[in-house]
């Protein structure tokens, strides 16, 4: 490829777990931080970033102008000929009693603004809460912005800072608090859940509270014609205890919301450190590498396909080269043991884009709807591929089509510094057909994995030296076939 594509964190609207909220380390240390009220997390990243909504932000306007924001008045400017001008405008207003914030939005578009899967209507406005799923021209809430399809040019999650903590315990009585402190940190935020911090009355160890809005819950099940529930999370987390699986202590269910007691890793997500940190030396690497598949082998011999394995999805005990990996987020893990006579019978899409496996894409577009734990493989392919270079394989453009057809490289610089039987285990774990792809069992039994050579120095051409392990003779001539760029959406779905 002649530019590497870069790494950037993937909008989960299914189950997010870890996304750290914003401290003052991220800020320049000369500058006071001030934190934000409200925060517009960005589906497509790479198209529109986030927004951070100031306390003295009054008027916001979403569309294809050239305006000036101010700090009362903020624009928004998305760059695609299917944006109206001035396409949304949201303004805020305070409570009249308290002081959290809530917005009011209203579409002024010729193409439309959906809302949460729901198409406004022109020029009527429509109240606008924390969680609440934002997106211009293509509903985001559907499949239709996949692939080749028409892709979405601008979605947001809105996030109210505070607003979420305030108001997690709002039905749960003293059923938690009579156990657990929660603490004002605010880990992560999503469609429907939310995760924070929390500290046991007893032990005094650190948790991750994760909370489940059931009502959002259940309009995400009905516009992503999912028949997953909002226990399947803790049914399966309670069938498994691994040391490379996060935990789960407790579960407490109320009318309003399900609440899930979890480990807390202070090293957060895989991806996180190596944006914040850069790669691993390869010893960590191919250490951690192990810790993953150590954990898909727990699932898959239970017989559990985990459908949404990616660096975000990872979580880490530190970011020192000798953490210890964990599995998290198994809301949309599906038992497997006896799903193969139905299989054939009922498409299921599910798991984040970026990671789809080929045959994930041949149910999306229609075809034979036939997938196992194998689409497990194809994924930590794609992370170990990142975990050894720093960025993923895979284009924006043309998803489906890309997957399907398999090619990916190594053609960057950074790959110069990466062995060939490192590669090979790549190449295997993303082979194309489900059935020539390492199953678990053969993962874990790879050369790379077990070997211990030593280093061999060779020119990287730009007069360096860098090294690399000497194994040229362990991988034979058909192991080198090429797979293909994969796009990425921002988004997860799951059609069940």
């Amino acid at each position: 490829m002649d530019v590497a594509p870069s790494l950037e964190r993937q909008m989960s609207c299914t189950q997010p777990y870890v996304e750290m909220s914003f401290d003052e380390s991220q800020n320049n240390a000369s500058q006071p931080y001030i934190e934000p009220l409200a925060i517009l997390r960005s589906f497509c990243a790479a198209l529109v970033p986030n927004v951070q909504i100031m306390a003295e932000t009054r008027d916001i306007v979403i569309g294809r102008l050239k305006d000036t924001s101010s700090p009362e008045r903020l624009r928004i400017s998305v760059d695609d000929k299917r944006v109206s001008a001035e396409h949304c405008r949201i303004w805020r207003v305070d409570e009249a009693s308290g002081n959290d914030a809530s917005f009011i939005i209203q579409d002024n578009s010729s193409n439309g603004t959906f809302l949460n899967g729901k198409k406004l209507e022109k020029g009527k406005q429509y109240p606008f809460y924390s969680g609440d799923e934002l997106s211009l021209v293509v509903n985001s809430c559907q499949r239709k912005h996949l692939g080749t399809r028409s892709r979405l040019c601008c979605a947001f999650v809105l996030r109210v800072l505070g607003v979420e903590r305030k108001s997690v315990l709002r039905d749960a009585g003293s059923l938690v608090e009579e156990k657990y402190d929660l603490l004002s940190k605010v880990l992560g935020s999503g469609a429907f859940s939310q995760v924070l911090m929390c500290k046991s009355r007893s032990s005094g160890a650190s948790m991750a509270l994760k909370v489940v809005d059931k009502k959002k819950f259940l309009q995400f099940r009905k516009t992503r014609q999912t028949e997953l529930t909002v226990e399947s999370e803790r049914d399966v987390m309670e069938r498994i205890e691994h040391p490379n699986i996060v935990r789960l202590h407790e579960t407490f269910d109320t009318k309003n919301s399900f609440y899930l007691v979890m480990e807390f890793l202070a090293g957060g997500d895989l991806l996180q450190r190596i944006l914040d940190h850069g790669i691993y030396s390869t010893g960590a690497t191919r250490r951690l590498f192990c810790d993953v598949l150590n954990g898909i082998q727990c699932l898959h011999d239970n017989g559990i396909a985990h459908r949404d394995i990616k660096p975000e999805n990872i979580l880490l005990t530190s970011t020192d080269e000798d953490g210890t990996a964990k599995i998290a987020d198994m809301g949309l893990a599906k038992d497997f043991a006896d799903y193969a006579s139905v299989q054939m019978q009922r498409a299921t899409v599910c798991g984040t884009p970026h990671y789809f496996a080929p045959e994930m894409v041949l149910a999306a577009e229609g075809g034979p709807a036939s997938y196992g734990k194998a689409v497990d493989m194809w994924a930590a392919g794609v992370v170990l591929y990142i975990m050894l270079c720093g960025f993923p394989p895979f284009d924006e453009e043309n998803l489906y089509d890309q997957i399907a057809s398999g090619r990916y490289d190594f053609d960057a610089e950074q790959w110069l510094s990466v062995s060939a039987i490192a590669r090979d285990l790549v190449e295997k774990l993303m082979r194309v057909n489900a059935d020539e792809r390492l199953k678990i069992s053969e993962a874990l039994c790879h050369p790379w994995l077990e070997s211990d050579l030593p280093v061999k120095r060779r020119k990287t051409g730009l007069g360096s030296e860098v090294g690399g392990l000497d194994d040229a003779a362990m991988l034979d001539s058909s192991s080198r076939s090429r797979v293909r760029k994969i796009a990425t959406p921002c988004v997860s779905i799951c059609i069940d």
